[in-house]
């Protein structure tokens, strides 16, 4: 949830205190929940500049900030991250078939901290989740509409500019239909109103962040109008003193008295309400708050591979969140202060630092393949919404007796947008992956899933097999032939569902969707789909007329296929992420990893390459394939490890073996791929319906047995043995040489 700080705010808080603004309660006081503001205390007058650290948008819908749990006004007690919905959604996916509401929104943002608080007891991998206590008449888990004074430095929630009563979004079915307006359970439009002017007067306003065409009668007005009639409210307007006496920021209705002496005396100052109000959550939003994480996967992985913590000359800047990171929690480490090293072996001359930084990186990787192994046993699904910035670190503190990039912990967030269930016709439940998949991340039937609407197609009924439905009712099972002459796509497996609907009603045939599975007598065809339905109840006269249809075309039907989704999604996943974590630096990312991974998958599927011949050396298979192909083996080579060009350069000592390093670089593969008798998963479906965990289990071993060499390279053997190995192994070389 919490991501890495994204670059939007400039300066980090001036070293030695943290401004803050005052969340949970709105009051402040011991332990209250606090927005971080930047150095300035966010007092621009720019209105488009953020005035709290805005840590990423988790998604289209939900926006994160960096706050302080604060025991006083100077005390920090720890950081944490606020999750909240944003004030204006993007349109609506054309190709979706389930739109998101405001509704589904704050519902799924409600179910990520039930979800939290479910993981928790199962795994330390849950993010931290706090409840902070609030004042009376707040809710600690839901926040009222609520602006941000810039020169009062406090958040207030507007009262209505006509009557001084509060402002809140409008839930109120019937007063939404009597305006014309979109309903705020079924649409992503919401409205901000006060209840008691419309129930006084019909044609009182709405206030929308965004106001676009509602298709209604009623008046809409903007954000910007809103701060307008209350400026002009607290200068003295026709509302003046109910609005004056319910306004809960002085500094504002003083700026409003100032505001009316200065045009009583014939002056024209601006007006003062321009830019001084910015909307946190300006309809109310849900708030889920959670441990701060100090990095995301990739900064982590850059650090573990040698990454300055203070940037060097023609290198990409630090992010800004570790920056905040740096001067609030770790000014001895951040510094490079001597007294915190980051490894053991820093600076070995045998090269064993390489191996240390090959452990940890292994080390982290396990414990996100145990978070995502906990995930599933929980809820009983996979998670399909894995990549870097939702796997977040704790880091160790100064005085844990380890140097600093030996202790740390992950945190698996992501816990909104992850895989949800969805139920079809017949009771069907299905898993649907989340709405905005992670590129090179996301497997490719996570990706085509929401790029594939409800295609077209024709249906041939071929029998109408009548069966008892569970509570004695007659259902009937359909068996027939779909054809869609552009092709069956995605192509569906035996575990997958097609739901088939019926578009034309003129039809009358008495049922609208029918959820079906490919009949795995049938060979598959890439045109044409046999399929079985399930039970579905249908009338009579409908089996009568669907009984006479057997044989023909039935026109004016739509299918889409949902997959399977189980652990063989997440593997995918978790493949791209070892490699991020073992060969991502500073000349190779995400995207150009997974070029290097296609590439291998071209290899592997020509004539001779597809099996994992010399896996453990030598063979002119898949392991041979990393030294034989000079491209592949730039992209995989262990020196990769590292971070900066510098410490990639030939004559480096790098004692990690070369065997444990191609099992890893071969694991990441297996799992990052789909190829035949070369992939853990060769397909979306392979996994045991039984076991469905199975292959996540296994990983989980090969990892530690792979820890457990390191572990041995590392601290069971004499330092003095490895350079000894590697000079024996260079008088070797040189003598086969010559």
């Amino acid at each position: 949830m919490n991501i890495p700080y994204n670059g939007r705010v400039s300066s980090p808080p001036a070293e030695g205190r943290v401004d803050s603004v005052p969340l949970v309660p709105l009051s402040g006081g011991a332990f209250s929940v606090q927005l971080v503001l930047p150095s300035g205390g966010g007092a621009s007058g720019e209105a488009s500049v953020d005035p709290f650290y805005a840590l990423s948008d988790e998604d289209e819908h939900t926006r994160v900030f960096l706050g302080a749990i604060k025991g006083d006004a100077d005390s920090v007690v720890d950081f944490c991250a606020v999750k909240l919905v944003k004030n204006s959604f993007p349109a609506a996916a054309i190709l979706e078939a389930a739109p998101q509401t405001n509704l589904s929104v704050e519902a799924r943002l409600r179910e990520e901290a039930v979800r939290i608080r479910e993981l928790a007891p199962a795994a330390r991998f849950a993010p931290r989740l706090w409840k902070p206590a609030a004042a009376e008449g707040e809710e600690p888990d839901r926040l009222p509409p609520l602006f941000f004074c810039r020169s009062g430095r406090r958040l207030f929630t507007p009262p209505c500019p006509r009557c001084g009563g509060p402002l809140t979004a409008c839930r109120d079915e019937a007063v939404l239909v009597q305006a014309k307006l979109p309903l705020w359970d079924s649409s992503l439009q919401r409205f901000l109103y006060c209840a008691r002017c419309i129930e006084e007067d019909a044609e009182s306003p709405f206030y929308s962040f965004e106001p676009g065409e509602t298709g209604g009668e009623a008046r809409v007005l903007s954000g910007e109008d809103l701060a307008q009639q209350l400026g002009e409210a607290l200068a003295g307007g026709a509302e003046g003193e109910r609005v004056l006496a319910a306004f809960p920021c002085e500094e504002c209705v003083e700026a409003g008295t100032r505001f009316a002496h200065a045009i009583a005396s014939g002056a024209r100052p601006a007006p003062f309400w321009e830019g001084r109000w910015w909307p946190l959550a300006f309809y109310g939003s849900p708030c889920v708050i959670t441990g701060f994480g100090d990095v995301g996967l990739e900064e982590f992985a850059d650090l573990l591979g040698g990454r300055p913590l203070a940037p060097v000359a023609g290198e990409k800047p630090l992010p800004s969140g570790v920056a905040v990171l740096a001067r609030a929690r770790y000014p001895l480490a951040f510094q490079g202060a001597p007294a915190l090293p980051r490894l053991f072996f820093e600076g070995s001359s045998a090269g064993l630092d390489a191996v240390e930084v090959f452990a940890l990186k292994l080390a982290a990787y396990r414990q996100i393949v145990e978070a995502v192994l906990s995930y599933y046993r929980v809820f009983g699904q996979p998670h399909l919404d894995l990549h870097p910035r939702h796997l977040l670190f704790d880091l160790a503190r100064p005085g844990d007796g380890l140097p600093l990039l030996w202790s740390f912990q992950a945190r698996l967030h992501g816990l909104s947008s992850a895989a949800r269930i969805e139920s079809l016709p017949g009771a069907i439940d299905v898993v649907v992956p989340p709405r905005s998949p992670s590129v090179p991340y996301a497997p490719p039937e996570v990706l085509e899933f929401h790029l594939t609407p409800p295609r077209p197609a024709q249906v041939v009924l071929s029998d109408l097999e009548e069966v008892a439905g569970r509570g004695g009712e007659k259902t009937w099972r359909f068996h027939g032939k779909l054809t869609d002459p552009y092709g069956i796509y995605p192509s569906p497996r035996d575990h997958d569902w097609i739901l088939v609907s019926l578009d034309n009603d003129a039809l009358a045939l008495g049922v609208s969707s029918l959820p079906c599975r490919r009949d795995p007598r049938a060979k598959p065809d890439l045109q044409e789909l046999v399929f079985i339905s399930e039970p579905v109840p249908l009338e009579s006269a409908g089996a009568v007329r669907l009984k006479k249809a057997i044989g023909a075309r039935i026109p004016g039907m739509r299918y889409k296929v949902y997959a399977s989704y189980s652990a063989p999604s997440d593997l995918y996943s978790l493949g791209m992420i070892l490699l991020r974590l073992l060969i991502g630096n500073d000349r190779q990312d995400a995207r150009a990893i997974a070029s290097a991974v296609d590439r291998v998958v071209k290899k592997l599927s020509a004539a001779g390459q597809t099996t994992l011949a010399g896996y453990r050396g030598g063979g002119p298979g898949a392991a041979a394939l990393l030294e034989k192909d000079p491209e592949v083996f730039r992209s995989f080579k262990k020196s990769n490890i590292f971070y900066q060009d510098i410490e990639r350069r030939d004559d480096r000592p790098n004692a990690i073996p070369d065997a444990l390093w191609k099992r890893s670089i071969l694991l990441g593969l297996r799992l990052a791929t789909r190829v035949e008798d070369f992939s853990l998963c060769e397909h979306p479906a392979d996994y045991d319906e039984a076991h469905p965990t199975a292959k996540l289990e296994q990983v989980v071993t090969d990892v530690a047995l792979l820890q457990g060499e390191l572990r041995a390279l590392l601290f069971d053997r004499q330092a003095s043995n490895v350079e000894i190995q590697q000079v024996l192994a260079e008088l070797v070389v040189e003598k086969s040489v010559s």
